[in-house]
């Protein structure tokens, strides 16, 4: 049986919140990009679909989903914030313009992520599967974090 888009697009997302505490929390140089990259793709593949949905439906626009109406005050103050950043950075009114840059380009893949959870749980299987897929990652990491400190110990 092949999986719907949309099932594919929650598996990559359910794959990358397992990914993106791996390497130090994101605080990498070289996996926040990576990380970001990936909600914004998955985003821009789950818009994708609801273009090509409504297009289908041959409807003038789609209802958005009930919980993302119902957090849209969230995400608009959310988008607010990295206004501001941009704005900011743009008058060079910011003191550390690189950082100002890197905060933005963080919270506009955080604000994505939590839009694309809002469009992608719409149903109690789902969340089931997001909160096991969270409980059996953070295990598996923190039995990790403690044989990495217990190993470390030792060998000093």
């Amino acid at each position: 049986m092949l999986l719907s888009k949309d099932d594919n697009i929650w598996k990559c997302f359910l794959a990358l919140l397992v990914l993106m505490p791996l390497p130090f929390g994101l605080n990498t140089d070289w996996a926040w990009p990576v990380a970001s990259a990936m909600v914004m793709l998955l985003l821009a593949l789950k818009l994708v679909e609801l273009l090509i949905q409504r297009h289908q439906q041959q409807v003038a626009h789609l209802p958005a989903p009930e919980p993302f109406r119902k957090a849209k005050p969230l995400v608009i103050l959310l988008l607010a914030a990295q206004l501001w950043a941009g704005i900011q950075w743009l008058t060079g009114i910011s003191m550390a313009p690189h950082d100002t840059l890197i905060s933005i380009i963080k919270g506009l893949s955080y604000t994505g992520c939590f839009a694309l959870a809002l469009l992608l749980l719409k149903s109690h299987q789902r969340v089931e599967q997001l909160i096991w897929t969270l409980v059996i990652s953070a295990s598996l990491q923190s039995v990790y974090g403690v044989f990495m400190v217990l190993c470390t110990s030792c060998c000093i």
